[in-house]
């Protein structure tokens, strides 16, 4: 049959097996079916059935392709199943140079992002693998080559079906399984492109405050949060096997783990059937339910919201764990409404502020007059501010230096006429004031003295 493996509901069945084609007509396949009961075509060792066809429809260009399975357990019984995708094999002429223009440019862009991370993975070597946006852009790559190869890949096999459609008149079976799959790998890898593509805005909406501040809450929430994960893990899977045990006999929605764990899922958004648990086990199932939502759904619900509420809360308030890269935004922004003349510059002139220009000077010289003179009067106010400064410190210093060398040559000269009254001895008639002015002079020479010691 030149098929691939298929995946039942409760098992793989692989490619091969008995087949038979029906006719064309509806009265040809009653035929068949009535000779295939006659014989006993199905008995207890068969194990599934499978139904294939496909159909085309003109009007839309579509095909269809349909597949049945019906199962038998050894137990007894019939699962039964069917799929129908829609694919098509050729492209519609409606804008066909602008698609091939546009898968061109794809492919390009992919080339050259391809070589500019081998430049980036040379020159840097393992530093390349320490940034996680590196590895999202790889991933971009990976998934975007998978998405040329299938592409190739499903032409291919479209332009295979097409010649034999031609050559038959539709009148001979064709299996679309391999191209069905193809496409259907195809749209996963566009998918997986698609979305890290748009992930990647997330770095470039760092630069604005609200998506930065989110970001820096989720880095540092980061261990909170993983050990949330693990606890969370571990009870959703304790409950999640509870259920399957309970209620796998019975339920349909909680006969494998994972479908145990997707309705285990829905219960915490409040998508669940309590009278279906209640009927297939009306003690234990209702017992088990109520504790799931209170643990999951009340307690570790909530302990999620209070991490990320404290770590928004930290970040908020601390001013080093947030991100200041949206004043480049903000610089760019202010440039660019400067040159295109839709704002105005923050940063005026000089000349400006010292006097205002009016409206003649914008259109006179002495506006260039002024901009000529601006070095000469930089000169004189860097001279201005060195006389006023620097000057007033060289001087205090050198009437410091005065002063002292003035008090020690006073002290001096004191001492000297003091010593030249004592040797000339005074008469009676002057000896008192020559007394007082003998103590007026030492408490002068104790106050000089002192203000010495002071310098």
């Amino acid at each position: 049959m030149n098929s691939l493996p298929y995946w039942g509901r409760l098992g793989l069945y692989p490619s091969g097996g008995y087949y038979l084609m029906f006719d064309e007509s509806i009265q040809g396949v009653i035929d068949q079916l009535e000779k295939l009961k006659q014989e006993l075509w199905i008995d207890h060792y068969t194990r599934a059935i499978f139904i294939e066809f496909s159909a085309y429809n003109p009007y839309v260009n579509l095909y269809s392709i349909c597949t049945m399975l019906f199962e038998f357990p050894g137990s007894g019984g019939i699962h039964r199943f069917a799929r129908f995708d829609t694919i098509r094999l050729d492209e519609a002429e409606d804008f066909e140079v602008v698609k091939i223009v546009c898968e061109c440019i794809f492919t390009l862009f992919i080339l050259y992002f391809l070589i500019r991370e081998i430049l980036g993975i040379v020159k840097q070597k393992r530093e390349y693998f320490t940034e996680p946006w590196n590895y999202c852009e790889l991933l971009i790559i990976v998934f975007s080559l998978a998405s040329i190869v299938l592409f190739f890949l499903r032409l291919t096999l479209a332009n295979g079906i097409l010649e034999t459609f031609r050559e038959t008149q539709g009148k001979q079976y064709i299996t679309m399984q391999y191209i069905n799959n193809t496409d259907e790998l195809l749209g996963y890898m566009l998918a997986f492109v698609c979305f890290l593509a748009t992930m990647k805005m997330l770095r470039l909406l760092r630069f604005n405050r609200r998506m930065s501040l989110l970001g820096n809450t989720l880095v540092v929430a980061a261990r909170d949060l993983l050990a949330f994960t693990i606890i969370f893990g571990i009870v959703f899977t304790a409950f999640t096997l509870v259920f399957l045990l309970l209620l796998g006999t019975n339920l349909p929605d909680y006969s494998t783990f994972l479908r145990s764990a997707e309705s285990s899922f829905s219960m915490i958004l409040n998508k669940f059937s309590f009278q279906e648990m209640r009927m297939a086990s009306p003690v234990i199932a209702p017992i088990f339910f109520f504790c799931f939502a209170i643990i999951c759904t009340f307690i570790l619900i909530n302990m999620f919201l209070t991490i990320i509420i404290t770590a928004f809360t930290i970040v908020k308030h601390d001013a080093d764990k947030q991100s200041n890269e949206y004043e480049m935004v903000d610089f760019i922004l202010r440039r660019f409404k400067f040159w295109t003349g839709a704002g105005k510059s923050k940063v005026e002139p000089a000349y400006s502020k010292a006097e205002p220009a009016d409206d003649d000077c914008v259109v006179s010289d002495n506006c260039g007059d002024q901009v000529e003179n601006l070095p000469v009067k930089v000169d004189k106010l860097i001279t201005y501010i060195e006389k006023i400064y620097f000057a007033k410190d060289k001087a205090m210093s050198t009437e410091k230096i005065d002063k002292h060398t003035f008090l020690r040559a006073t002290i001096a000269q004191e001492l000297s006429g003091a010593n030249s009254q004592q040797g000339a001895g005074p008469s009676l008639a002057s000896a008192r004031p020559v007394a007082l002015s003998s103590a007026s002079r030492a408490q002068e020479l104790q106050d000089l003295e002192s203000e010495l010691a002071d310098l």
